[in-house]
């Protein structure tokens, strides 16, 4: 395990062979511990930290999938002009699918 604190995140990287625990299904659980280790920190600290918390790459693999998935959305939008709708996002998610559409509109 790895720790890193970088302003006011926590980055927090784990390998292990029993990574299903962690992560849960579709990422709930890792979710869940994260939000717990945020409040944890918070109420010893008095202060909001933002806590990244990887198992086994997980989050970068799901990231990976979602950029591959609108950037094949996009070239659907660009070829025949009309609008997506992309549904079951969570919040998070959604930030994530806006901040990248909008930087590969820069492109």
């Amino acid at each position: 395990m790895t720790v890193h604190l970088s302003g006011e995140e926590l980055g927090i990287t784990i390998q292990t062979p029993e990574s299903s625990l962690l992560i849960g299904m579709h990422g709930k659980n890792l979710e869940s511990f994260q939000h717990i280790i945020a409040r944890m920190i918070e109420k010893q600290t008095k202060k909001f930290i933002r806590v990244h918390l990887e198992v086994n790459d997980y989050m970068k693999s799901k990231d990976e999938r979602l950029f591959r998935f609108l950037d094949s959305k996009i070239e659907i939008v660009l070829s025949n002009g009309r609008p997506f709708t992309m549904r079951n996002l969570n919040a998070f998610e959604r930030k994530k699918a806006h901040d990248y559409i909008a930087l590969r509109s820069e492109e």
